[in-house]
Formats: structure tokens, sequence, C-alpha cells
């Protein structure tokens, strides 16, 4: 099952995808969580509770560390100190995120044809940051072709 959260805080705003039939997806949000916020192991929230912290330490990751580094940094230093992929290959894909900084917003977008089954190439100005993306396009279980894009949104 796919779904989409959002969260927004202190002029920041992420919107993330959920694929929650990925394996193991539940684990590395508690996981992350943890690490984070330096809890023990033997800590126990509810799943909700979890979820509603992920997103919030997660828009701070991105929209803090974007204002200092390049995206791509960034969403790396994710993945390798807390093992968190936002580019949909853990089931968990960054759709948009905005900061006070940044008064544009990045979107990253999922489309499919009207006319078939397969997904069509989106033509859009792609900003230098988020370049790399496009390198990490995918199919994944359900034959979604993810695709990043960028939008000005004013």
């Amino acid at each position: 099952m796919i779904e989409k959260y959002s969260t927004s805080f202190d002029g920041m705003y992420v919107d993330v995808l959920f694929d929650w039939d990925a394996p193991e997806i539940k684990e590395k949000i508690i996981n992350f969580v943890h690490k984070k916020l330096n809890y023990s192991n033997n800590t126990s929230l509810s799943f909700k509770n979890y979820l509603k912290s992920f997103l919030r330490l997660l828009a701070e990751a991105v929209c803090l560390n974007s204002l200092k580094m390049d995206l791509k940094v960034s969403l790396s230093n994710l993945d390798s100190d807390y093992g968190i992929r936002l580019n949909g290959e853990d089931g968990i894909f960054l759709l948009s995120f905005q900061t006070w900084e940044i008064p544009n917003r990045l979107d990253f977008s999922v489309v499919k044809s009207q006319t078939d089954d397969t997904y069509d190439n989106i033509n859009a100005y792609i900003d230098d940051d988020i370049r790399y993306l496009l390198d990490e396009i995918y199919e994944n279980d359900l034959g979604l072709e993810l695709e990043a894009i960028t939008k000005l949104i004013g």
C-alpha cells in the first residue's frame, strides 16, 4: 500500500511517499528516530508517534542541511549516517520540500500515462542540485516509474 504524508513546521515543509509493502520500512523509520533522538532501543512509542517524529526530523534534516550544502550531499548523509534512502529504493520517496530560505518548492512527481500502463517522461527544467535524482529512476514492484522533476511554485 502506498500513502503520502506531509508535515510543516517552522517554515519547513516536506511531502513523503511511503510504500508500506517495502521490506523493513517500519523498522527503518523507528531506527532513524532512535538514532536522531538518541533513544535507547527499549524506548517504545506507538508507530503513529514514530511516524510523526520521523517526518519532523526528516524535514529538519533535508531542509536545514540543504541550506548548508547541496541537496545531493544532504541526502547522501542521511543514507550514510542513518540508512535512509529517499529515492524510493527502501519504500520512502521524497516528493517535495520547501524552506523559508528557499522560497521555491522543489517537487518530485510520479506521473502515469492516460493512454496505457506506461509512465510518461516529463519535460522540465531540472535544478542542478537535484539533477542526479534523474539518474536514480527505477521501477518498483508496482511498476511505477518514478521521475524527479522540479517546479517553481511561488
